[in-house]
């Protein structure tokens, strides 16, 4: 571990004063109305004022170094921080994927001029990111990458689609995994490019209207869309290498876990006390207790330079089966059919309870990367 990070580490009374801090403001902010706590808020609650101001707090961008404009605190406050974000059901999806996984990737591939020019808008949360991973007919198969960007003098020309890439019609950019040469191995001639989706000719994205009303899922497409050879992050050829070791830090958090965490408070805060509902809530909350631990050891590995794949994909697997059958076990209690909001609640978490074993990596993917790495050890 890196005596800095050991020796600027919080106490755990400091982390309680600040996980009271943050609790004490979001729940001050919900009273005036600024919010309406909602299940699975990061992926679809979008509202950049709202980011903005929790950034002023310096509570976006908190591991960020300050010389991009960061507050260079510990992974554990950033932890601590981000439970309070989730629990409260705030409306942080503007910044949450940005600033999870987009603001570290290009800390640790990034060339200084790409680090000046995006890490302090992050940290203020100025821009938002999409992640363009997946894309039609690949199914799990990440590597199937069919869009393609050909070298070309000064850039790339990028032609194909994304899809299920959330809020990508409403970001400013799009962290693309593109195919930059065809190789034998499937998982070579990968490369990471930013691609500006508001001021790039070529480019359209439109939202996926689902079910339950809900449009923060998105599709992109390109066609001969020139990107600057600057936007190339990390090293042409290495976007698998790269992008499997980005998805750390997007399987490993407490949003694995704590999506549906203002459907279970809101549930237990109104509906009357049974011995069945009793009992069922303290066993969804020791559950979720021992996916915490999970979780924090992820965090204390990043805070130490360690790979955190393996254990990231454990965490979220885990969190995976703990969000479906929350929410499944709920429904089972039943919720009064008069209090719409919690019976709303309770319709989203249903409708996309699906989603949650496939959004990130599905369970068999998961499993099979556990697997994989432990035979391995």
């Amino acid at each position: 571990m890196n005596p800095q990070t050991v020796a600027s580490a919080p106490t755990t009374e400091e982390l309680q004063e600040l996980a009271l801090e943050v609790r004490t403001y979001l729940a001050k902010r919900r009273e005036e109305g600024a919010f309406t706590p909602q299940a699975d808020a990061w992926t679809h609650e979008w509202n950049p004022e709202f980011s903005r101001e929790l950034a002023a707090k310096g509570w976006v961008g908190m591991t960020i170094p300050p010389e991009y404009g960061g507050h260079g605190r510990s992974h554990a406050e950033r932890f601590v921080v981000a439970e309070e974000m989730l629990a409260s059901g705030a409306p942080v999806a503007f910044h949450w994927v940005t600033e999870r996984q987009i603001g570290p990737q290009l800390l640790k591939l990034g060339t200084p001029e790409q680090r000046e020019k995006y890490i302090p808008g992050i940290v203020r949360a100025e821009i938002a990111f999409a992640l363009g991973m997946s894309e039609p007919g690949s199914g799990s198969d990440l590597a199937s990458v069919r869009t393609k960007a050909e070298p070309v003098e000064g850039g790339f020309i990028v032609n194909g689609q994304k899809i299920w890439t959330s809020s990508s019609h409403r970001a400013d950019y799009v962290l693309a995994l593109v195919r930059t040469s065809q190789e034998e191995n499937h998982h070579a001639g990968l490369s990471q490019l930013i691609i500006d989706l508001k001021n790039t000719e070529g480019v359209v994205a439109r939202p996926i209207p689902a079910s339950i009303g809900d449009d923060h899922l998105a599709e992109v497409f390109f066609e001969d869309a020139f990107v600057p050879e600057e936007n190339l992050v990390g090293v042409l050829g290495a976007g698998w290498q790269q992008v499997t070791a980005e998805l750390g830090y997007e399987r490993g958090g407490s949003d694995r876990f704590m999506s549906n965490m203002a459907l279970l408070e809101a549930f237990v805060g109104r509906t009357e006390p049974r011995p069945a509902s009793t009992e069922k809530v303290g066993e969804l909350v020791a559950r979720m207790l021992g996916l915490r631990t999970l979780a924090a050891g992820v965090m204390e590995s990043a805070g130490a330079g360690r790979d955190f794949a393996i254990d990231a994909a454990l965490a979220k697997d885990a969190g995976n089966v703990f969000e479906q059958e929350m929410t499944y076990e709920l429904r089972g209690l039943g919720v009064p059919d008069e209090d719409e909001y919690l019976v709303g609640l309770l319709e989203h978490a249903m409708l996309y309870a699906p989603t949650i074993s496939l959004r990130g990596g599905s369970a068999e993917v998961l499993r099979g990367i556990t697997a994989k790495n432990l035979v391995g050890r």
